[in-house]
């Protein structure tokens, strides 16, 4: 009588199986397979955020820059007050 013994690979060996075989089963092994849902429209809105985020902190850099150059260019404090509120303003519309 013979008897047939299954044998369960070991993590090594599915780490190794995933490795060299297809992408998406090694995400999935790794638990990221409930990001299936996530779309390409998902995706493009994402993407459209993080443009328009990158957009205003560059012009916000751009603010910056011009009111520390109006700023030295002041001779009076009143000059530079009148600055300030001017770039304060600006950043609150």
């Amino acid at each position: 009588m013979t008897v047939a013994t299954t044998r369960k690979p070991t993590a090594d060996a599915k780490k190794a199986e995933t490795e060299r075989g297809d992408p998406m089963a090694a995400l999935q092994s790794a638990g990221l397979d409930s990001l299936s849902w996530f779309g390409a429209p998902m995706l493009e809105n994402m993407s459209t955020m993080g443009s328009e985020m990158l957009q205003f902190f560059a012009d916000r850099i751009k603010e910056d820059m011009k009111t520390q150059h109006e700023i030295l260019h002041c001779k009076t404090p009143r000059e530079m007050l009148e600055v300030q509120t001017k770039f304060f303003q600006k950043a609150i519309d």
